[in-house]
């Protein structure tokens, strides 16, 4: 629902692919279409690689049913695998890509490994 006046508001952190500090303005209409989609999988942890510099991101399913999720990414990416929680290559998702899609059970917990 478009506000009467559209807000805009800076964010601080660090660009995951030059790892530096930064800082962008996001506005109320960006917010709005990033929650157009229903949330069906919760981001619960990001950190690096314990044996490396990939990326770790594990998520898990929250409302307690069988659904599939859309995980855009915004930062380059060479492959994307699904891992086990020893971060152990279960199987490759994707190449070089922004987005992957996962179907998840009841509660499941995902754990992908994103190579840079």
């Amino acid at each position: 629902f478009p506000l009467e006046k559209e807000l805009e508001m800076e964010v601080k952190g660090r660009d995951l692919t030059a790892g530096i500090p930064r800082t962008m303005n996001i506005s109320s209409v960006e917010i709005r279409e990033a929650l157009n989609e229903p949330v069906t999988a919760i981001v619960e942890a990001v950190k690096q690689a314990e044996d490396g510099e990939d990326l770790i991101v594990r998520l898990y399913e929250c409302h307690g049913s069988t659904t599939k999720a859309r995980i855009r990414l915004n930062l380059p990416c060479r492959s994307v695998s699904l891992v086990d929680m020893l971060e152990e290559n279960l199987r490759k998702l994707a190449g070089k890509t922004s987005e992957v899609t996962l179907e998840f059970t009841p509660y499941a917990i995902h754990t992908l490994r994103i190579v840079r």
